[in-house]
């Protein structure tokens, strides 16, 4: 396609059936393209559903969703227009029962302001910002690193505020930002929650967080729909103790256990929202750790 930059990672610019321009998220499993008008859980279609029997179909489907650690390829590409070109992004496709929502994938987490942006290729940057407030790394006045897909990164300008978690590059061990990792970084503005949690975790040095939302979820063959549920009770036990802790959630289905003594815990309800009832057989023995000063974060399904 004339004029777009593919960034970093080699993917497919159009898939089959794609339009020219198109702006949708397009997930590539095992080889095969699926689309949805948003980044989100809900998946069109999935070509590769239609190639085999369909006795063997349900175990496929499981292997798919439960075993995407093995599916390298799993992407998610959002297009995004750069000084008047149409750039792919690319990011990680895969996802876990329950994600990290603290600093313990990343060498440095710290709030700044962005001091310089120089562009070094069509669409990497090296960044230099004068650092604010540290939440993990070393507390300097400033900090240089460099980018991977830094063009994706919206209103990642000088001037700007903000909040940054950099993962360290395993050939040279220095900081970078990284867009393919799903990298929470962003805008201040736009980061006040994760800004809170933060400042909370790094007050809980014997103690971790778990947070998520309850979801009510319904299933077909092309797609799964989820609305938040409010006023919706979640415990966790502690798996050594036998210790409940609740809450409830609020308007929005979000709930939060902001200070949980370090250990393993079960949640209920206990299926997770991202997978149907019939591939979750063994999700209520799942045990999430909470570790001193972590944060865990998990989307469950409201128990009917």
């Amino acid at each position: 396609m004339l004029g777009t930059v593919v960034c970093c990672h080699p993917v497919w610019v159009e898939p089959p059936g794609a339009l020219p321009g198109e702006n949708l998220a397009r997930f590539r499993i095992a080889g095969d393209w699926t689309t949805t008008p948003e980044l989100g859980l809900e998946l069109q279609a999935m070509n590769l559903m239609r190639k085999v029997p369909a006795l063997l179909a349900p175990w496929l489907a499981a292997s798919l969703l439960l075993s995407l650690s093995k599916a390298a390829n799993a992407e998610i590409l959002e297009s995004k227009m750069r000084h008047g070109k149409q750039v792919i992004c690319t990011q990680s496709g895969l996802v876990g029962a329950w994600e990290e929502c603290g600093t313990r994938d990343y060498i440095a987490v710290f709030r700044g302001k962005v001091a310089k942006v120089v562009q070094v290729s069509e669409w990497e940057l090296n960044l230099s910002v004068n650092v604010e407030e540290v939440f993990k790394g070393d507390s300097i006045a400033t900090i240089k690193f460099e980018t991977s897909q830094g063009i994706c990164f919206d209103n990642l300008n000088a001037g700007s505020e903000w909040l940054f978690f950099l993962e360290k590059d395993e050939k040279t061990g220095a900081p970078y930002l990284n867009y393919y990792s799903r990298n929470p970084s962003g805008p201040v503005a736009a980061r006040s929650e994760e800004l809170a949690r933060l400042r909370s975790l790094k007050s809980l040095p014997g103690e971790g967080m778990i947070i998520g939302s309850v979801q009510r979820v319904s299933h077909d063959r092309r797609s799964i729909d989820s609305s938040p549920v409010s006023g919706y009770s979640v415990v966790a036990r502690d798996s050594r103790t036998g210790k409940e802790y609740r809450t409830t959630t609020d308007s929005k289905g979000k709930f939060a256990f902001d200070a949980l003594p370090s250990g393993s815990y079960s949640l209920t309800p206990s299926k997770l929202a991202m997978f149907p009832p019939e591939l979750q057989t063994g999700s209520s023995k799942e045990k999430i750790d909470v570790a001193p000063g972590g944060c865990s974060q998990i989307d469950l399904a409201a128990e009917e």
